[in-house]
Formats: structure tokens, C-alpha cells, sequence
């Protein structure tokens, strides 16, 4: 929902962005808003891990992460972010300005936060709490006659 809504808010805004001009064509135009798409997918689904991970009634951010966890998003989301920043002719990636590739990462933190909101409302009702929580564990098992036998 939210890359479908950034697709249409960059659409919309798209024609005043000062890397195309005043007559960029449709294959520019569409180039560079598929730019623009892949950096917001790629952001949101790399912060997303930080929203499913967090347990229980807390803000992703109120968690420390695994430094290897934290340290891959980060450092992956950055090359994404340079290179986008850069383009890559050959392979028909554009070159996006800064002040939108910062845009983009603004609006899936700001995406972040709310769902991180939305998480924590959810959490919080008590009708909707068995169904968010996972089950209790399961009662344990008699241990089977085979492991008895070796024991005795």
C-alpha cells in the first residue's frame, strides 16, 4: 500500500523534478520514476525486518538490533542509495537527485512509524491480542519407551 501511494505522490510530482527538464519524454519520465520505485521498495522492505522483528509492544527502535542484522540493511541500503545517486547507463538505471532520493527515505521512515504505531495499537487490544501473539508451546511429551530402554 505504501509503494502504491509513493508511486502516485512521485508521479504527481515528478514533472517539476529539475534532472529532467522542461521536455523530458515519457522514457525518461518513466525511467526515472522506476528509479525512484526501486529505492522505496528497497528501503521499505529493508526497514520492514526492523518492524517484524521487534517482540512484543515496543517501537522497532526501541530495540537494539544484532549488529549484523543493523550493519547489512544499513550498509546495503547505502550502496542502493549511491548508486541510484550516481545511475548506471548501461543498464538503463537513472541518476536520481539527492533531494529525492532523501525524499524517498523520509517517506519509509515516516512509513516506518507508522507502522510501527499501527503494530503497537494492534498489540495493545485486548480482542486482538490471542490472534497477534504466538501459541503457547505445546505441553511436553513423555519420553518415548525406545529413549527409556537406552536410559536404563
Amino acid at each position: 500500500l505504501s509503494s502504491a501511494l509513493f508511486y502516485c505522490l512521485a508521479a504527481a510530482m515528478l514533472p517539476s523534478a529539475p534532472i529532467l527538464g522542461d521536455s523530458a519524454d515519457s522514457h525518461i519520465r518513466q525511467g526515472y520514476l522506476q528509479s525512484l520505485l526501486f529505492l522505496q521498495l528497497s528501503n521499505s522492505s529493508a526497514l520492514l525486518i526492523f518492524v517484524a522483528r521487534t517482540d512484543g509492544p515496543a517501537l522497532s527502535f526501541a530495540n537494539r538490533a544484532a549488529p549484523p542484522l543493523a550493519l547489512s540493511a544499513l550498509l546495503s541500503q547505502l550502496v542502493i542509495g549511491f548508486t541510484l545517486s550516481r545511475g548506471v547507463p548501461t543498464l538503463e538505471i537513472c541518476r536520481l537527485e539527492l533531494p529525492d532520493v532523501l525524499f524517498v527515505w523520509l517517506y519509509d521512515a515516516s512509513c516506518l512509524l507508522l507502522l510501527d504505531l499501527l503494530k503497537l495499537a494492534l498489540l495493545r487490544a485486548p480482542q486482538l491480542r490471542s490472534y497477534l501473539r504466538p501459541p503457547a508451546a505445546p505441553p511436553s511429551l513423555p519420553p518415548s519407551p525406545i529413549k527409556q530402554a537406552r536410559a536404563a
